[in-house]
């Protein structure tokens, strides 16, 4: 029989969690916060209505820079799940979440066939792990640092931290999963929007723009920096690339 051997939670809590590991499985639902857990040798982002299960004997630790808040159980369900870590996002209907509540609540009260109940809810518990694929939720957090850029492209006032202020992990370790997927980094990925933009605006001749006016529209101050910026990742000056083009076409 499946048997939680205890129940916790963190309420708005501020620091996380030291490496540690336990002899059983330890189940954690985060209703609240963001920040980053680490399991064996990875790191999964987490944040509200986020599920992970640690297997038995493997270290694991919290990351935070803000309050979160959690439940957590360690329970003995014997080999019913293999030994890897499990992730995800829960459903919309909440599923895991009313799993996690009813648990604590039997395990709390002990009343006559809390036992039985309580195998069953981490049973079904158990069935929803195997159903669900993992969720990747460091490309959810790329998605959304792309979003933040795309939005910041032509604004001059956008400062590339307003990326990482936004994203719960560490400016190095972001950076570097941000290139390893999209093959820049974030201020990269940023300059290369706005070349893209720069080009589009120099070869839309019903535009009109003169080359101060792009330099605006795609977020610089300056249109001399502009003009660097612009050799320096394209190869040619502004007019020079422009004049390429119209003889090319």
């Amino acid at each position: 029989m499946y048997k939680v051997l205890s129940i916790g939670s963190r309420t708005d809590a501020e620091l996380g969690s030291q490496t540690h590991f336990h002899k059983y499985w330890e189940f954690v639902y985060y209703y609240d916060g963001y920040g980053t857990v680490t399991s064996g040798k990875e790191e999964y982002v987490f944040h509200p209505n986020f599920f992970i299960a640690h297997p038995p004997n493997t270290p694991h630790s919290e990351n935070t820079d803000s309050k979160f808040s959690n439940i957590y159980i360690l329970a003995d369900i014997e080999n019913a799940l293999p030994l890897r870590t499990f992730d995800y996002k829960d459903r919309e209907m909440h599923e895991m979440e009313n799993i996690f509540i009813q648990l604590r609540f039997h395990f709390t009260r002990k009343k006559s066939n809390w036992k039985e109940i309580n195998h069953a809810l981490l049973a079904l518990m158990i069935q929803l792990m195997l159903s669900c694929p993992s969720t990747d939720t460091t490309d959810e957090c790329i998605d959304a640092a792309i979003a933040i850029i795309v939005k910041g492209v032509t604004d001059k006032n956008f400062n590339i931290n307003t990326v990482y202020d936004n994203i719960p992990m560490s400016k190095m370790y972001f950076s570097s999963l941000f290139k390893e997927k999209t093959g820049y980094t974030p201020l990269q990925y940023l300059t290369e929007k706005r070349m893209e933009n720069a080009k589009h605006l120099l070869s839309s001749s019903d535009l009109h723009y003169s080359i101060s006016e792009i330099a605006e529209l795609c977020g610089f101050e300056d249109i001399y920096y502009f003009s660097r910026v612009f050799k320096k990742n394209v190869g040619l000056s502004p007019t020079q690339w422009l004049k390429q083009k119209t003889k090319k076409d």
